[in-house]
């Protein structure tokens, strides 16, 4: 069985900071990148700046982030 993650995310759009929560099961960057794509989908914005992307208690920013500036779907 999968482990179980909880996402937070971290982004500034404006100079204005949000924080948003998901969870799910599986692979934590792909969660992280299903997070990041729901945000911009969200806000309306497609620039803004990823600040911290936390799966659990790991810190995989770096990770994502190098998804996100590739642009894969």
């Amino acid at each position: 069985m999968s482990k179980r993650w909880n996402m937070e995310v971290i982004v500034e759009t404006d100079d204005v900071k949000s924080m948003h929560f998901d969870n799910g099961y599986g692979d934590n960057v792909k969660l992280g990148i299903k997070l990041i794509k729901r945000i911009k989908s969200e806000l309306s914005y497609d620039r803004f700046e990823i600040i911290r992307v936390m799966a659990n208690e790991d810190d995989i920013t770096e990770e994502v982030k190098g998804y996100d500036q590739r642009g894969l779907d």
